[in-house]
């Protein structure tokens, strides 16, 4: 922490007025505000079939931001070492889930169940890592179009 404040220019003392503990500054701000690809999701969008506006929304949120390989296989080799850190990890992607599945259930009016939704919400996040998996081994590929691909295929499998 001390390193962190000297690197920002703060007082340690000063750093926590900006960040509430030591996983927060690590991490950063908890859940983000929702990103507009995830509203127009949310709202029945982009064209209104459910496993379509899953895949573009989760393209399009990779998209919104720069993303850097060695950085992802350094935060992860940290999480490997840190269990605090990875118990963090572990509670805001669990609660991702949780708002991944409620948007559904909330934009198919409840036609679909909790269960299929959380199903639907945690083999997407899954995505997601694979998609970081296949970014960190070939990052001339954009990591939404890793997801892109992770996604087609599972599709595929499942369909």
């Amino acid at each position: 922490m001390d390193e962190l404040a000297e690197a920002v220019g703060v007082s340690r003392r000063t750093l926590f007025n900006y960040v509430p503990s030591k996983i927060d500054a690590v991490l950063g701000a908890d859940i983000p505000a929702e990103p507009e690809p995830f509203t127009t999701f949310r709202l029945g969008g982009p064209t209104g079939d459910l496993v379509a506006d899953i895949r573009l929304a989760g393209a399009n949120v990779l998209r919104l931001h720069e993303t850097d390989a060695q950085e992802i296989a350094r935060f992860r080799r940290l999480l490997r070492n840190e269990p605090r850190l990875a118990k963090a990890v572990y509670e805001r992607l669990e609660r991702i889930v949780d708002i991944l599945t409620d948007a559904i259930i909330e934009r198919e009016a409840k036609a679909i169940d909790v269960f299929a939704a959380r199903v639907i919400a945690s083999i997407t996040l899954c995505l997601f890592h694979i998609a970081m998996d296949e970014f960190m081994a070939d990052s001339s590929i954009h990591v939404a179009d890793h997801f892109l691909r992770a996604f087609d295929n599972a599709a595929t499998l499942f369909n």
